[in-house]
């Protein structure tokens, strides 16, 4: 008879390439947006359960670790990050949807 056990306290590391080729996109969405929103989803529901999550961030000549832990305020500050980490990166913007 086999017994699963259910992992606790995962932490789960986002690895970004932050340089300047990410601020490149087409149809209005830039893959910087899209990363960041990939983020959130995995990040919120990683922490939606009391996992932690962490990021490596890489942009040109720089790289920043953002230790893991938990909480919404720290996937805010994630996000926050990935917009601001790199001398010419933009903050994060929410993409608007095309009217229907």
């Amino acid at each position: 008879m086999r017994e699963f056990q259910e992992d606790r306290e995962v932490a789960a590391w986002f690895l970004l390439d932050l340089s300047a080729s990410i601020d490149f996109g087409s149809s209005g969405v830039r893959k910087r947006v899209l990363s960041a929103e990939l983020v959130a989803v995995l990040a919120r529901l990683f922490t939606r359960y009391g996992n932690r999550i962490g990021a490596v961030l890489h942009a040109e000549g720089a790289s920043e670790v953002i230790p893991a832990r938990n909480g919404r305020r720290h996937v805010l500050h994630v996000l926050d990050r990935i917009g601001v980490v790199g001398a010419r990166a933009p903050a994060v913007a929410r993409r608007s949807r095309p009217a229907r």
